[in-house]
């Protein structure tokens, strides 16, 4: 670890009192200046407008011409998270972690308290182990 002197000073960049500007020498709008737009909307709003088989770089112009700049890779998530979506629907499964895990075989909370439910209906766990074998003979 290196120490300095006492009498030396830090070096780096001094913070500047001018406003900031872009690379071309343009001053950048405050925060204030700029409307709050939620990016990820206005890419699946420009996918439903243009279509299933609308290229990112169709999205990006489509946006650019409303004055929102955004990234292709930006507009690959929202319509691969887009996509998961529709299909988690369609099978009925949810795009949250933890909903189930692998340690119970994909077996939700939600099934363990219904498992509960009818091991109190017919008389306790025994109970529905029986019939669940007496099940698993006839299937």
């Amino acid at each position: 670890m290196k120490y300095r002197s006492p009498g030396k000073k830090k070096r780096g960049r001094k913070a500047s009192s001018k406003p900031s500007a872009t690379k071309n020498g343009a001053a950048k709008p405050e925060a204030t200046d700029i409307e709050k737009v939620n990016k990820s909307a206005e890419i699946r709003n420009a996918y439903k407008a243009l279509g299933k088989k609308a290229r990112p770089k169709d999205v990006v112009a489509a946006l650019a011409e409303k004055g929102i700049t955004v990234a292709p890779a930006q507009v690959s998530m929202v319509r691969i998270k887009m996509k998961a979506k529709k299909a988690a629907e369609a099978t009925g499964t949810s795009q949250r972690r933890g909903s189930t895990t692998k340690s119970t075989g994909g077996i939700s909370g939600q099934d363990l308290l219904e498992a509960k439910r009818l091991a109190d209906q017919l008389g306790g766990v025994e109970r529905l182990k029986a019939a669940l074998d007496i099940l698993a003979m006839l299937a």
